[in-house]
């Protein structure tokens, strides 16, 4: 009313009738006990008290919506973030994955965490936790585990490399997990040439040595598909199989951001 100055023009801003505004009105003036408004034949004005009255409101209303919206804002944050526990020994297998998902998703943030098989398996704090090599359940049934990769292991060189190494290269990470060996690798060989194994400190320098023609490397059958077949070459396929999983409770599901990344990454 006190900014249309008008019965008529609140009400229908309002959706009501006009008596059902006069009516609220005049309820308030009651309860106040002094008159807000000064009606004469063509307009309403605010008395100096209701003009007051009006701009301590109109003060109230605006600190709400701004506590709303401060409010909403900080849920947005919340519902940006992605917290990852990943086992040491497949952090250079997910980091594609993620790096995927912060192109397809600028406005997540990823917050990484590693630890180590044994110590602890489930990280209450993240709302993932990523496992290498296992599909045995949780004894908490409410832990839901989803296979992101499953596939077997290879050794491979670049496509364009000429004849391969004496030496191989494995992820300690891998090594140490999947047990894989130099006696592994020759039996796999239809002519045993490689004599020498070499730890790598991470599956991305094996990759990149691999790529650069500099060596031949242990690497899993998903992840070579994934970074482009036609730039490696099977050497022998391993009978070790490198499996996947990602661990969560079906409550972290409540939150946007982490229904979208189970959708992408076990889709």
């Amino acid at each position: 009313m006190v900014e249309h100055q008008s019965l008529s023009l609140a009400a229908a801003e309002l959706g009501m009738g006009v008596s059902a505004v006069s009516k609220h009105l005049q309820q308030l003036e009651e309860h106040m006990n002094t008159r807000l408004v000064s009606r004469n034949t063509r307009s309403l004005c605010p008395t100096p008290v209701g003009d007051a009255y009006f701009q301590q409101c109109k003060s109230i209303l605006a600190a709400i919506d701004e506590a709303e919206r401060s409010v909403c804002a900080a849920v947005e944050r919340t519902d940006s973030v992605l917290r990852i526990s990943v086992e040491e020994s497949a952090q250079g297998l997910i980091g594609w994955l993620l790096q995927d998902v912060m192109r397809g998703n600028p406005a997540t943030e990823i917050r990484l965490r590693t630890f180590r098989r044994g110590r602890e398996v489930f990280d209450l704090k993240s709302d993932f936790t990523v496992l290498l090599g296992t599909g045995e359940p949780f004894a908490d049934a409410s832990v839901i585990l989803r296979p992101l990769f499953s596939g077997g292991m290879a050794l491979y060189t670049a496509a364009t490399a000429g004849p391969a190494a004496s030496s191989v290269l494995i992820s300690h990470d891998l090594q140490g997990r999947l047990g894989l060996g130099l006696a592994q690798i020759q039996d796999a060989l239809a002519e045993p040439k490689i004599t020498t194994v070499h730890q790598c400190p991470g599956l991305a320098l094996s990759v990149e040595l691999v790529r650069q023609g500099i060596g031949c490397a242990v690497l899993p059958d998903f992840l070579v598909r994934w970074l482009g077949a036609d730039d490696f070459r099977v050497l022998a396929t391993l009978p070790t199989r490198c499996e996947l999983y990602l661990s969560y409770y079906e409550r972290e599901l409540s939150s946007r951001v982490c229904r979208e990344f189970v959708e992408y990454a076990c889709g």
